[in-house]
This record gives C-alpha cells, structure tokens and sequence, in this order.
C-alpha cells in the first residue's frame, strides 16, 4: 500500500468514526458451550448495527446515507450543505453562505469522500 493510499485509508477511518461507525478490533474468543477458542477479526458495525469487513471500500451510498446529513447533526456551528455537483472528477459542496469544498478523483466516491473530509477538518478547529 502506498503512503497516499495509507493517508486515504486513515481518513476513511476518520470519516466513518465521525459518522457513528465503531471499529471492533480483533480479539480472541471462548464458546462457552464447547471451550473452543476463535479470533474474531476486525470490523465496523455502523450506526444501524450492521457488520462491514475492515476492506470495505467506500461508496456513494455511505456517504450519501451517513456522511452528507451528519455536519449539522455533530456540531450546529457547521454550515448546511446547499448543493452537492460533479463535474469530471470533481465535486464540489457548496454551504449556504457560499463556502465551497472540493475533491477530485475519477471515482465519484472519493472526489465526494475528499470533499466531505474538508468540512470534517473545518468542523474540528
């Protein structure tokens, strides 16, 4: 993996934390019924308590679902989204008073991804 893959994973992670996903870490457990011990692996559960492997790449469905409603939600001082576009592997978020905030990829994913990360860092200073 590469250092700006690394990066991108770290901040999905960030992403997916501040959305109310929860990180089970790796962990070995006993059946009590037959004392056989298992590891269970790593994985998100997220808000509705589904389980997600670790891989799991992001998608416009999560974003849309769990990441574009959540800025007001977590802090009120954060601006409302007025309007989201794509345009060539660019996205662009718009709030209401006309801050923009952009990411680009060819994935639309993660152009809206990088673009919703930019609000995240604005929402913690």
């Amino acid at each position: 993996m590469s250092e700006k893959e690394q990066i991108q994973d770290k901040q999905i992670q960030e992403l997916r934390k501040w959305c109310g996903w929860k990180l089970v870490k790796q962990k070995r457990i006993i059946n009590p019924d037959t004392d056989r011990e298992f590891l269970e692996l790593s994985h998100w559960v997220d808000p509705e308590g589904d389980e997600w492997g670790t891989d799991k790449p992001i998608e416009l469905n999560e974003l849309f679902k769990w990441a574009v409603p959540k800025p007001l939600d977590l802090n009120p001082d954060v601006r409302k989204i007025q309007s989201i576009t794509f345009d060539f592997g660019r996205c662009s978020i718009i709030d209401i008073e006309g801050k923009e905030y952009f990411g680009e990829n060819k994935d639309p994913a993660l152009a809206l991804f990088q673009a919703i990360y930019q609000v995240i860092k604005e929402s913690k200073q």
